[in-house]
């Protein structure tokens, strides 16, 4: 495929990348190349070639979201390590991004597509976007949804909708579908509500969330949440983004959307 054809695929804002990050982004190839040097610096131990490697696909992704308005703030540090908990990426409260390098280094011998490694770090990135707010850590786990339903669904829509990345359904499904049900149900956007809640740390995702459909509604359509909508939105709402949601089988639409419809009734 030629270059032409490859960056056809960027939206207007990742086409105002330059260098190195302007292809990362509209490369597949490319991608699959910077994972293997990333991976074989992580097997051979070879901490400098390591950071470096590091230090290319961050930055490129780094780059990305501050072009489409949705810039990371700080983090302490990159650590790629052996976790051994399956999963590719976390952004921890103390603002590491950790990487298991076990997880990567499987991507690159099954030939995994390199984009669901860009996509995943482009999610824990998105909850980079500001210091955790740490005030209550079990009731935190308990809803979180709220907050994984958001930057799941904003990463989806940077990789797969405005890069053309090959992207599948994975991690949070249901919770993305619930804020998809909800935003058709009442006229909105739901990039647009996502990036409403975005700008509220992680941790308090759920305390912005009536107040955020409410905005949405209002600019969407001129109509306000009433006193009881509200609380029935809020109440819909944790039940649609409790933990047990994800462990159970992702609901039909048509299902999504009559939960939803109990708030506005």
């Amino acid at each position: 495929m030629n270059p032409e054809r490859r960056s056809a695929r960027l939206s207007a804002e990742l086409l105002t990348l330059e260098g190195d990050a302007l292809r990362l982004w509209r490369d597949a190839d490319e991608r699959r190349q910077a994972l293997e040097v990333l991976v074989g610096a992580w097997e051979r131990g070879n901490s400098d070639a390591l950071r470096s490697a590091v230090q290319r696909w961050d930055d490129a992704v780094v780059a990305g979201l501050q072009v489409l308005g949705l810039p990371r703030g700080p983090i302490a540090d990159i650590v790629v390590e052996s976790f051994g908990r399956t999963w590719l990426g976390r952004k921890a409260p103390n603002c590491l991004l950790l990487i298991d390098g076990d997880v990567l280094r499987s991507a690159v011998r099954s030939r995994q597509s390199p984009d669901e490694v860009f996509r995943t770090w482009v999610h824990e990135s998105l909850h980079g976007r500001a210091p955790f707010v740490l005030s209550d850590v079990r009731r935190h786990y308990e809803t979180r949804g709220y907050e994984e339903g958001l930057v799941e669904g904003l990463a989806r829509v940077i990789t797969r909708d405005r890069a053309g990345m090959d992207i599948v359904e994975g991690p949070y499904t249901h919770y993305v579908r619930a804020y998809e049900a909800l935003a058709s149900v009442v006229g909105i956007e739901v990039e647009d509500l996502w990036r409403t809640l975005w700008h509220h740390p992680a941790g308090v995702v759920r305390d912005a969330f009536v107040g955020a459909v409410d905005e949405e509604w209002n600019r969407a359509i001129g109509l306000r949440l009433s006193r009881s909508q509200e609380a029935r939105l809020l109440a819909v709402a944790d039940r649609m983004f409790d933990v047990a949601e994800q462990r159970a089988t992702v609901g039909d639409v048509r299902l999504l959307h009559d939960r939803w419809r109990l708030a506005f009734r």
